[in-house]
């Protein structure tokens, strides 16, 4: 194991970008949802 180096910024670049997209997707969708069923619902009630 002598004059083995391994880089630790590797590591930490792979885990330290996904949760961040993911983070961001899972924030922008809840709130779409919301004004989609908004829509759909007084779109409902103009009709009748």
């Amino acid at each position: 194991m002598d004059g083995v180096v391994l880089a630790p910024s590797d590591d930490v670049m792979t885990l330290a970008c996904p949760p961040s997209m993911t983070d961001t997707q899972e924030l922008v969708v809840p709130k779409s949802i919301p004004i989609i069923l908004l829509d759909f619902l007084c779109s409902l009630m103009v009709d009748t």
